[in-house]
């Protein structure tokens, strides 16, 4: 993360290895749905119908909890994506760190660690999730930056605000800030 975002545009400036926090449209102007997504690799997939033509794939994993229901609980909803930036909703994606592929399986069993508590926390929400994940990511050394969470907390903010009114509208292609 840096003060000064620079956005970019394709999915081919996704970073290998790349852990982003993932931001999505919230219910108002200003708000917004956060989580993480790890990007593993970019597949080239050629045309089945012209030679020399394809397109390339991103593959990652999604972690975010969602609301379970009337009752206010939230619980974890974590998946593979290979189509991260078609996601409906999305703001854009913020990098944070690059967690290397053999690390892969260890990164998401420490983000899945405290998934039996989600629902029984009081006051869990996306946001509190998001910031508690990061936390323990820097302490496991799995970010290497040593973000506050105020800090992330601004930066996610400007974000959204800067980006908001163009993912309302559907503007293509996403934002990425590394």
């Amino acid at each position: 993360m840096s003060s000064s975002l620079e956005i970019t545009n394709g999915l081919e400036r996704l970073t290998d290895g790349g852990l982003y926090i993932i931001v999505f449209l919230g219910w108002e102007p200003g708000r917004s749905h956060w989580g993480l997504y790890h990007h593993y690799n970019i597949e080239w997939v050629p045309s089945q119908h012209s030679v020399g033509q394809g397109r390339y794939i991103p593959r990652g994993h999604k972690y975010h909890i969602r609301n379970a229901g009337s009752d206010g609980k939230f619980i974890p909803d974590h998946a593979p994506t290979s189509g991260v930036l078609n996601s409906m909703y999305l703001i854009g994606l913020m990098l944070i760190g690059v967690v290397p592929r053999q690390y892969q399986t260890s990164l998401e069993n420490e983000i899945r660690s405290f998934d039996h508590l989600v629902s029984i926390t009081p006051d869990m929400r996306c946001r509190t999730w998001t910031l508690d994940t990061i936390q323990r990511l820097i302490a496991k050394g799995f970010v290497r930056n040593s973000f506050s969470r105020q800090e992330i907390e601004d930066e996610i903010q400007q974000f959204t605000d800067n980006n908001w009114d163009g993912a309302y509208r559907g503007a293509r292609p996403r934002p990425i800030s590394h």
